[in-house]
């Protein structure tokens, strides 16, 4: 199992010098099939540069998490990093081709959040509905994202946004419908 320890930092250059060196971009941060992979990882902690490099030496854009079944984009979309490190992780992933319509598992406890919270069966678009700005949700649903999906509790991106309590603009993208504004 690689040490992967050192790969969790934003050290561009360590990370570009151990792909060099031939570590497997879809390396998971336990070293197993079921943890969180790196680019999941830095998607999380708004590392777009390593994004890209990772992304650039193969790493599958849909890989992120096996016991949660989250991806990449759902990392990224409950991650830190600000709005515009947000947008640039987004477009690379949907570059390398993400699925912006992936669902992630259900009942499972994530790892992306302080609390015990448990994945619902959420797409993308329900996180960026709740969390992002609407550049990120405009580029989603540009990008073929659905907006009428449900989770596993039968709620849409409309509902999660307005759970959150989101501005009328975010909202009215999210419509769908007869759902309407």
């Amino acid at each position: 199992m690689p040490d992967t320890h050192d790969l969790l930092s934003d050290d561009v250059e360590l990370i570009a010098r151990r792909l060099e060196q031939g570590l497997d971009p879809n390396t998971t941060v336990d070293g197993g099939t079921e943890g969180v992979t790196l680019l999941a990882v830095h998607c999380f902690l708004g590392h777009p540069t390593i994004v890209q490099r990772l992304l650039q030496h193969g790493a599958d854009p849909d890989r992120g998490r096996g016991t949660s079944g989250e991806t990449p984009l759902h990392h990224a979309l409950a991650g830190g990093g600000g709005d515009q490190y947000q947008l640039q992780i987004i477009n690379a992933l949907l570059a390398a081709r993400a699925n912006p319509n992936k669902a992630c598992g259900t009942g499972v406890v994530t790892a992306n959040f302080m609390i015990a919270v448990k994945v619902r069966g959420e797409r993308p678009l329900h996180r960026a509905a709740a969390y992002s700005s609407i550049a990120v949700i405009r580029t989603l649903l540009v990008a073929g994202a659905e907006p009428d999906v449900r989770d596993a509790n039968g709620d849409s991106p409309l509902t999660w946004g307005s759970l959150h309590r989101r501005d009328t603009d975010i909202l009215r993208l999210l419509c769908f419908g007869d759902y309407q504004m």
